[in-house]
């Protein structure tokens, strides 16, 4: 399961915006991104502010390409394809 090639791109936030004014930058569709952006929120990742302008919180800062502690490269490692192909089907028992 491959994740769409702007998702990974949210992180790059440097301020807060509007789902529609990060659509614009990271080229996604705005309503997907939005829901996908209050989804986050919903997991602390992300956070909503009044006007529906979202900001990093830290959480989401693991995800940044240029932090010292970034989790990316694994977060895209879980994301391919094969990785789902191999574990995908096993349930918890």
């Amino acid at each position: 399961m491959r994740q769409p090639n702007w998702a990974l791109r949210i992180f790059c936030l440097k301020s807060p915006m509007t789902a529609a004014d990060l659509a614009v930058q990271v080229s996604a569709h705005p309503r997907a991104l939005y829901r996908l952006l209050r989804a986050l929120a919903s997991l602390g990742i992300f956070s909503e502010g009044s006007g529906g302008v979202f900001a990093m919180t830290p959480a989401a800062e693991l995800l940044r390409r240029d932090s010292p502690n970034s989790l990316r490269s694994t977060a895209v490692f879980y994301g391919e394809e094969f990785i789902w192909r191999a574990f995908g089907g096993l349930t918890a028992r």
